[in-house]
């Protein structure tokens, strides 16, 4: 499942695209499709079926869950890392912009947000 988490790059750099309108090196392109096609191995993978494993079913769905589960976490830590980046770059003439040009500000509300977090729970 690791090999999958880094499927959050190439979510990245499509939110990236679509948000801010950067585009992707070749050679970027070629590394981003050289991760998406290690995913798609270890996703489609699996080990050879025993007479042991009874519960076959079961661990088919429990794979198949998990990688649901990290395929839409990765696509939300990509969108995530987008709209952060979107937030920081925007300029100070921008009437859009919260932080007006200053991303120290971002970070610090950020860190208060989690110790906020953190606090609470």
């Amino acid at each position: 499942f690791v090999i999958l988490n880094q499927t959050k790059l190439i979510s990245a750099a499509i939110f990236v695209y679509f948000l801010l309108g950067r585009k992707q090196s070749g050679w970027q392109c070629v590394a981003l499709g050289m991760i998406f096609a290690a995913g798609a191995v270890v996703a489609t993978s699996r080990s050879p079926v025993t007479e042991k494993d009874i519960v076959n079913e079961l661990a088919n769905a429990k794979f198949v869950s998990g990688v649901i589960a990290i395929i839409s976490a990765a696509l939300l830590s990509g969108l995530g890392g987008a709209l952060c980046q979107r937030a920081t770059i925007l300029r100070k003439d921008d009437p859009t912009s919260i932080y007006r040009g200053n991303p120290s500000w971002f970070s610090f509300e950020l860190s208060v947000y989690s110790v906020i977090n953190l606090l609470v729970t």
